[in-house]
């Protein structure tokens, strides 16, 4: 089928309908599709690079703070479930911020004025496992506050690195404002609140086995390093 080859090479130089008529695609010439300069596919580094420029261009942040100031409009409040800070996002944290955003922009044309503060959870055992395995550190060789300022370290690089994908993403938020569970302040305001709910004896404190099935070593001496009690609420 070489000469076949060579013919329409010839033919489609000469004449477009000749060449159309050779051609293996005899229909893709017959479809009238629009025009756009889009692309139907990016490489990694181009989806970087067009999520940067999407929150250049874009004005959410603009928008909340607009919106902040109208002080008319009945306020609503959605209060930020926050995420672990332990790695990069994922589908997980799509659900979670777009539905939380769907949510927030339906009120905000329905005419409120929308109170919307990120957070992060930035305590736990999940960060600490993290943050051991990214400095590949021996945590048998490290005390409990040296576990703490790694996983300290850890949760700080996750959060930037997850506030900076929810922005790209459009997320209308106070981002200026958001809150991490290991700041002072917000710690303080947990004590006093937990602090007035025991004075009125809502809460009863005593001391509770905590048993484990099929755990490794790593888990049962990060157990054995922290000390557990019981919390029973009085209803």
């Amino acid at each position: 089928m070489i000469w076949f080859t060579v013919l329409k090479q010839i033919l489609c130089r000469k004449s477009l309908p000749v060449c159309r008529k050779f051609s293996t695609k005899k229909y893709s010439h017959t479809v009238h599709l629009p025009k756009t300069s889009f692309p139907q596919r990016f490489k990694r580094k181009s989806k970087v690079a067009l999520g940067l420029e999407n929150q250049r261009q874009s004005s959410e942040q603009e928008l909340y703070n607009w919106q902040a100031q109208k002080e008319d409009r009945k306020l609503f409040i959605l209060h930020d479930g926050p995420p672990y800070a332990n790695g990069d996002i994922h589908i997980g944290h799509a659900v979670n911020k777009i539905l939380k955003d769907i949510t927030n922009r339906y009120k905000l044309l329905s005419g409120h004025r929308i109170h919307f503060v990120s957070g992060w959870d930035c305590h736990g055992l999940p960060i600490e496992q993290k943050a051991l395995q990214a400095g590949k550190t021996d945590f048998r060789q490290l005390s409990p506050s040296e576990i703490r300022v790694k996983a300290k370290a850890f949760a700080e690089d996750a959060v930037r690195r997850q506030m900076t994908a929810f922005k790209q993403w459009g997320i209308l938020a106070d981002w200026d404002n958001s809150y991490l569970t290991f700041d002072k302040n917000y710690e303080a305001a947990q004590l006093e609140i937990f602090y007035r709910l025991y004075e009125k004896v809502f809460f009863l404190l005593n001391v509770k086995a905590k048993l484990h099935t099929g755990i490794d070593f790593k888990m049962l001496f990060m157990f054995y390093i922290h000390t557990f009690r019981a919390l029973f609420i009085v209803i």
